[in-house]
């Protein structure tokens, strides 16, 4: 069992064949739980050959000094892991987008939501106008929010 993060890997090998051959890993945070992204091929035996990369998320617990796996996600294609990276950077612009927008009005009140996209439609200026929060997204109407 690995002691640290820097001991984790994905590399399998059996009967002398390394049947899961890690290409690359990320450290995505460490502590207690660690979370970490590895790029890794397969060996096919049919083929004789490595297949295609393949990425993998994977959750470790560290327990009685040893990290354990707990969980895992396969991204199984480039073009998953494109729609993944599309989403995600989406996401992360929107939530800046509202931020910025919000310091740029001083007048303006953030209004508690679950989600970035939640607090672009629920940002509004203190007076009782109604506004639209930004020209870079669609123009609405919004509502006061008591």
């Amino acid at each position: 069992m690995p002691a640290t993060v820097d001991e984790i890997t994905v590399n399998y090998e059996e009967n002398g064949v390394l049947i899961v051959k890690e290409l690359d890993k990320r450290v995505l945070s460490k502590g207690a739980w660690a979370t970490l992204l590895f790029k890794y091929q397969e060996f096919s035996r049919a083929k004789q050959e490595y297949g295609p990369e393949k990425y993998a998320i994977r959750r470790y617990q560290k327990v009685d000094g040893d990290y354990r796996s707990k969980s895992k996600f396969v991204i199984s294609s480039a073009d998953q892991a494109r729609q993944i990276i599309e989403t995600l950077t989406e996401w992360t612009a929107l939530k800046s987008t509202a931020k910025r927008l919000c310091s740029r009005n001083r007048s303006a009140r953030w209004a508690t939501s679950r989600s970035p996209s939640d607090c672009i439609r629920t940002w509004t200026p203190r007076s009782s106008s109604r506004w639209s929060a930004t020209d870079s997204l669609p123009r609405r109407r919004l509502p006061t929010i008591p």
